[in-house]
């Protein structure tokens, strides 16, 4: 990892799937540890195949203790789901710290360049979100999505801010709401990610497998589109 990468550091938040109290008691090194463990266990084999017994083993504590830390499998794969949406969300947003500076299209650009840098120092983080995004149909799926909508809130916020601020510029047509210019690229961008998850899908591999410059003429297709649809 690079030394802006995030590590996994346990913070008691606002998450909805804590851990119990006997684990967030922890040492701060082993609940990381813990965690870290859990990350690349469920990255590597999904929910459904993801083993708490070698997440233990890996963690350096037995089985059991894996129960008295979280109520059941469900819990310990949310937790990470929570924890690694947050790193993905810092990682961006800490590169884009300007974005009242900036336009909607640059900002929307950048962002995914940027995200390119979070792929390879985060790869297991990148990798359980992407496999979480190929499972949303299911039961399980249905809760990640909980999480990605509550945690994106503060997202939501900065662009709409940022959109106001780009109908002031005139970069922008200022005779449509904000709210629907915000789902307008919302919706684009996350139909792209998913497009961009196939593609790398097809080819066998993982989007982290590939680089920025495959999509990039595509990205900026898209950014065309929006650019058309707002500008």
């Amino acid at each position: 990892m690079t030394e802006e990468s995030h590590d996994l550091k346990v913070i008691q938040m606002k998450g909805v799937y804590m851990p119990k109290n006997t684990f967030l008691n922890l040492e701060e090194e082993k609940r990381n540890k813990i965690l870290k463990s859990a990350i690349s266990e469920f990255s590597a084999n999904g929910f459904e195949k993801g083993n708490v017994a070698a997440i233990a083993k890996n963690a350096g504590v037995s089985k059991g203790s894996m129960y008295q830390y979280f109520n059941d499998k469900k819990d310990i794969y949310l937790y990470c789901i929570e924890k690694a949406y947050e790193i993905s969300l810092k990682y961006v947003e800490n590169r884009t710290k300007e974005y009242y500076k900036m336009s909607v299209f640059d900002y929307t650009y950048l962002g995914f360049k940027n995200a390119w840098s979070f792929l390879v120092d985060e790869r297991e983080v990148y990798i359980l979100l992407e496999n979480a995004a190929f499972d949303m149909n299911s039961d399980i799926g249905s809760e990640v999505l909980k999480i990605i909508y509550r945690d994106s809130v503060s997202v939501f916020n900065s662009i709409t801010e940022m959109i106001d601020m780009n109908k002031e510029k005139g970069l922008i047509k200022t005779q449509v709401s904000t709210d629907l210019i915000l789902i307008y690229i919302t919706a684009i961008s996350a139909k792209f990610k998913e497009k961009m998850l196939f593609i790398a899908k097809e080819k066998g591999k993982k989007v982290c497998d590939m680089s920025f410059e495959d999509f990039e003429p595509l990205i900026k297709d898209m950014i065309s589109l929006i650019k058309n649809g707002i500008g």
